[in-house]
């Protein structure tokens, strides 16, 4: 593959460099990589997969900036609050590296598109938040026989991997069993300190390279566990588990598989009311919580984990307004609903974290 005179200054310390070189330079522009999620994971390792010159890169986000995600998701700036993510990242890496073909998905990584998404690429990149998400993106590339390259984070630690190459382990054999919805807290929910997912992002963009070059060790068979306030890497073996017979355990529905359940924004919500308009707001958050005080108009408590509570309700026939601290809890509550017969539960976005945000200007 031929390279121009401006490829060839932009890689040259690639080019001179063993185990890349001319060979490996040309790989990486054939290659093509799917990143799920444009955010705090995907930031860094957009950034840095640009850089290094892959060829194809597709963006699968329908999320827009906000203001709180420039805390981490640097790909991002202030001038594209509003905007979709993919787009806002696409312009972004079109700075960077020009070279690039950016293809943008502005949907859900669901199971509607998964396997023609992963099919089409050579590595898949996990930019995600949810466990839905992931569980699918390892199912769909198990399937298609596609490599790809897991990130997490929570508060000040972070988890990678890679799954599915040349028989390795998968995510499965990691966490066979999907926990129950709201088992596990969000970065929303936990909070997250704002570098750590440039550190996971960019090891994950090097698994990337590593994988499409063919140098070096992945962390396929190995979780790397990395605790940012001891400053201290571990190693996690992971070998595969035996194929359990029958069909495989599905997470139950997050907010990533909640197709009717309607996002109402606190400033949406605030002029609603103003208008006079009858909803039944539900606090979904625990007994605690509820204690120390919620929205003074908020009528009913019915935690996201009792679904009595919950049922009783799902006949109500006025809109249904969930809040919780951030929205995580809400939407598993929606989730429910639906389960009982409830046809369009809403879900304050952001929950009071952003009505507080909303309503201190």
């Amino acid at each position: 593959m031929l390279f121009s005179d401006e490829e060839l200054e932009r890689y040259r310390r690639h080019l001179t460099l063993q185990g890349v070189g001319p060979e490996g330079q040309a790989t990486l522009k054939g290659a093509k990589v799917l990143c799920v999620g444009a955010g705090g994971l995907g930031s860094p390792a957009l950034l840095y997969l640009a850089a290094a010159g892959i060829g194809r890169l597709t963006l699968v986000d329908d999320d827009h900036v906000e203001r709180s995600n420039l805390q981490r998701q640097v790909v991002h700036t202030t001038k594209a609050i509003g905007s979709l993510k993919v787009e806002s990242a696409r312009e972004r890496i079109q700075q960077i590296n020009p070279n690039v073909e950016v293809q943008c998905v502005a949907q859900r990584f669901d199971k509607t598109n998964a396997s023609a998404l992963v099919a089409e690429h050579d590595v898949v990149l996990d930019g995600t938040d949810n466990l839905t998400t992931r569980y699918l993106i390892d199912d769909t590339c198990h399937a298609e026989g596609t490599p790809w390259v897991y990130g997490a984070i929570l508060r000040f630690e972070g988890q990678v991997s890679v799954f599915g190459h040349q028989g390795g382990p998968r995510y499965r054999d990691l966490f066979p069993t999907p926990p129950p919805p709201g088992a596990t807290p969000s970065c929303a929910e936990a909070g997250v300190l704002g570098v750590l997912p440039g550190i996971i992002g960019s090891l994950q963009a090097m698994e990337v390279l590593k994988l499409l070059l063919d140098i070096g060790e992945p962390l396929s068979g190995r979780v790397l566990l990395y605790d940012a306030l001891a400053t201290r890497f571990n190693t996690l073996r992971l070998d595969p588990r035996p194929a359990a017979p029958g069909p495989l355990p599905e997470p139950e529905a997050d907010h990533c598989d909640l197709a009717n359940v309607e996002l109402i924004k606190p400033r949406e919500a605030i002029a609603r009311r103003g208008q006079g308009w009858d909803a039944c707001w539900i606090d979904v958050r625990s007994a605690e919580e509820w204690a120390e005080g919620s929205l003074t108009w908020v009528e009913h408590h019915a935690p996201h984990d009792d679904p009595g509570a919950l049922k009783a309700l799902a006949s109500e026939s006025r809109p249904l307004v969930l809040v919780c601290r951030s929205d995580q809890r809400a939407r598993t509550a929606a989730a429910q609903l639906q389960a009982f017969g409830h046809p369009a539960p809403m879900v304050l976005e952001g929950g009071l974290l952003a009505w507080a945000l909303a309503t201190s200007v």
